[in-house]
């Protein structure tokens, strides 16, 4: 009886593991969704509301998550105690990256965007929010590929592992 049950625990933790490293995969996801969504909030304010990036990112008025938002309200503070954008958004990516499980392919592509930030017309703005936003979807188009593959992996790997274990107990 306790052998048994004792199996079904080692199974389940196993099991826990992988749910665990799935996650993770997962919350990737849910970073870059989240900056997707505020590359595009950023577009719209500045394609129809003519508002300039430093006003958009110490506005509390864009709609969005909470990781983004704290990217915000971090961004918003760097400026307002005298840093430049370029330095507050590159901080700011440093300080948030790892909350949003974003890799250095994500953060990169996030520092790159910030070397063109705010310097041209709104045309120009535009045209270089579009381009980054392209690349997010293609990186988070990655990233659930990535997830899909891996958690079937990862799952399958950790069940039988805890298998192979209780078996090797009994």
């Amino acid at each position: 009886m306790f052998k048994t049950l004792g199996c079904v625990l080692i199974v389940a933790a196993f099991a826990a593991t992988g749910m665990t490293y799935t996650s993770s995969l997962n919350k990737r996801i849910c970073g870059l969704s989240s900056m997707i969504e505020l590359f595009s909030a950023i577009k719209i304010k500045i394609n129809y509301e003519f508002t300039s990036l430093p006003e958009i990112l110490s506005a509390p008025s864009l709609q969005t998550k909470k990781e983004t938002a704290d990217f915000l309200k971090n961004c918003a503070t760097l400026m307002e105690n005298g840093k430049d954008l370029k330095h507050s958004w590159n901080q700011s990516i440093d300080r948030f990256s790892e909350k949003m499980f974003l890799d250095k392919g994500d953060v990169t592509i996030l520092k790159d965007f910030s070397a063109n930030l705010g310097d041209s017309d709104v045309g120009g703005q535009i045209a270089n929010i579009s381009l980054y936003l392209d690349l997010l979807k293609a990186n988070l188009k990655k990233a659930e590929t990535i997830a899909k593959d891996k958690t079937r992996v990862a799952m399958s790997l950790s069940v039988f592992s805890g298998l192979i274990f209780s078996i090797l107990l009994v």
